[in-house]
């Protein structure tokens, strides 16, 4: 029996396989890179919107931290209790009571105290 030669049949393919799967590649690293550059846009956003907001609470803590500072000053104190009509006076030092914090002893805690007291107060301290 005579062989019989037939024509290879060729393949219709336009694109190679490995041209395909590169292109496939590109357009998914592109899409990600993409992708990836917009979320970091999104985080710097937020960072300097934070950034912003931090700056503006320090301001304000340090303005809530003066008028504080201003509102404790004796001058102040004073035009306040005359503000609301609060008959309130500074005490006098026999007032005074000192508590002790339970680690040192009565005559201890008079020693420490003592600068602050009046002469008739410091017998036996010094």
């Amino acid at each position: 029996m005579p062989r019989v030669y037939r024509k290879k049949k060729q393949r219709a393919d336009v694109f190679p396989a490995s041209l395909v799967g590169i292109a496939v590649l590109l357009i998914t690293g592109g899409v990600g890179l993409s992708l990836l550059r917009a979320r970091c846009a999104g985080v710097e956003a937020d960072t300097a919107r934070l950034r912003k907001e931090q700056v503006d609470l320090r301001e304000r803590y340090t303005a809530e931290r003066i008028q504080w500072a201003q509102m404790k000053a004796p001058q102040n104190l004073g035009t306040a209790l005359q503000r609301w009509n609060l008959a309130m006076t500074l005490p006098r030092p026999e007032q005074v009571v000192w508590v002790s914090d339970g680690k040192a002893s009565g005559a201890e805690n008079l020693a420490r105290h003592a600068p602050a007291l009046p002469p008739s107060r410091r017998k036996g301290v010094e």
